[in-house]
């Protein structure tokens, strides 16, 4: 058995107590402790990084680490992880524009637009906000996006180089979701059918893999979405605290135990 640390973001980290508690119950780990921002732990083999960029979390360095504090902190800022998975082969994501690399005269002319929200632009912002006012737009930060009118979107939840589970983002009623990349606060992720590829194919999940390598992260649940007339597929986004529930939270201890097992074979 092997001893353990979780370190999530913040005590509001709902996923992150969530695993930690799983985790605990079924004594997975000899010994298994959580920490926060601020707590330290001594003695520790394996270090398991869920969202959480700011902790030292051991005061030992742990034979294995799971995902690594550099790649949360890269996929913690929309910004970097845009212009990472934008480098990177194989991977669409929606048009962005970055502000500080366009003159001053062509950022005016982009200004009344994102003011507007005529739904041309989003101004976003690496601290994944969106910018409301024209004049933040400057800031080095800032970005602009085209939306993508959008008739399907996934969670796909990837560990190394396998999808271990794919989930439908799906409206609840009354909501409006065209026309939007932004996060539909009310809506809710469902399991999806056993036939992925009449929906999220093959392609899109390998994509989502990609991703999830190309930040350096050794898990991550990817955002993705499906063009309504092209039926073309753009990533959005990579979290590195997903959302679990009851089946993808046994996956993702499964998968820690055998990364785990693996590493220490080697």
């Amino acid at each position: 058995m092997t001893n353990a640390v979780i370190a999530y973001s913040n005590r509001s980290c709902v996923t992150g107590k969530a695993l930690y508690e799983f985790m605990k119950e079924g004594e997975v780990f000899s010994r298994l402790n959580k920490v926060l921002k601020t707590k330290r732990i001594r003695n520790t083999d394996v270090l398991i990084r869920w969202g959480n960029s700011t902790s030292d979390a051991t005061v030992n360095t742990p034979a294995i680490e799971i995902n690594k504090r550099e790649a949360i902190v890269n996929a913690s800022n929309k910004l970097k992880m845009m212009k990472i998975l934008a480098s990177t082969e194989g991977i669409q994501i929606p048009m962005m524009i970055i502000p500080s690399l366009l003159d001053s005269e062509s950022v005016k002319f982009l200004l009344p637009t994102i003011s507007n929200e005529d739904g041309k632009f989003f101004a976003r912002n690496g601290a994944n906000g969106e910018v409301r006012l024209a004049d933040e737009v400057q800031h080095n930060d800032s970005y602009l996006t085209k939306p993508i009118d959008k008739d399907r979107e996934y969670r796909v939840h990837v560990f190394g180089d396998e999808v271990i589970g794919i989930y439908e983002k799906i409206p609840t009623e009354g909501e409006i979701c065209q026309d939007s990349i932004m996060k539909d606060h009310n809506s809710q992720f469902v399991r999806c059918n056993t036939d992925l590829d009449l929906r999220c194919n093959a392609g899109a999940q390998e994509m989502c893999v990609k991703a999830v390598k190309a930040m350096g992260l050794d898990f991550g649940g990817v955002d993705i979405i499906r063009e309504r007339d092209t039926k073309e597929f753009f990533l959005v986004e990579v979290n590195s605290s997903p959302s679990l529930n009851n089946l993808n939270i046994k996956r993702y201890v499964e998968k820690f135990v055998e990364f785990i097992n693996i590493q220490g074979e080697v």
